[in-house]
């Protein structure tokens, strides 16, 4: 039994962030254009593991581990960013994680109302405490969600390596449709067509 805990920190320790290993998170919006303008709330950004062996994730079990929304982690982008489903389109970087090494198969990109410390792009307004905001029909959605997109492996080892997340809103906007306007926040939030490359 006291191996397996000395194992058990070991990996805990090994997960360690190396120096130099950066994943920078870029995004490209292609919103719908015509019509009204909406804007998306993007609260928190993570870069998701490869599934693990068994003792890795008994490690994370034992261990445990915690990070706050607004300060992000290693692995999370915590700073919300509102973009525009209609309207300009946008690129931009969102940031840049330090993660540890390791491989990674994913990222989970969580729909949640702004917060003050929202970065808005695209000359987007203040969503403050919404999620999804169309004006001028001031119609707003609190709701949250959350999306997780794969990708083939990569291997982070040192250096840096660029992800973009691509919001399509032209995509979203046509799959949709024309449904009765208090519906669509919530049909938006549902048919989100999201990528990562």
């Amino acid at each position: 039994m006291r191996s397996l805990l000395c194992v058990l920190l070991l990996t805990a320790c090994s997960v360690e962030e190396e120096a130099g290993t950066e994943v920078q998170l870029d995004l490209i919006a292609t919103p719908a254009t015509g019509g009204d303008t909406t804007w998306l709330v993007l609260s928190e950004l993570e870069l998701l593991p490869c599934p693990e062996g068994a003792l890795a994730h008994l490690s994370r079990l034992v261990i445990g581990r915690a990070h706050a929304h607004t300060t992000g982690a290693p692995t999370v982008l915590g700073t919300p960013h509102v973009v525009p489903l209609q309207g300009t389109p946008v690129t931009a970087t969102l940031g840049v994680l330090k993660p540890p090494p390791g491989d990674y198969c994913g990222l989970a990109v969580r729909l949640a109302p702004a917060d003050t410390d929202a970065v808005r792009l695209g000359g987007a307004p203040d969503l403050t405490g919404k999620t999804l905001w169309i004006e001028p029909l001031d119609l707003a959605s609190q709701e949250s969600r959350e999306v997780k997109l794969g990708f083939a492996q990569k291997t982070i080892e040192g250096g840096r390596t660029t992800l973009t997340l691509t919001v399509d809103g032209a995509t979203t906007f046509a799959e949709v449709g024309q449904p009765e306007p208090s519906a669509l926040p919530a049909l938006l939030l549902d048919g989100l067509v999201l990528g990562v490359q």
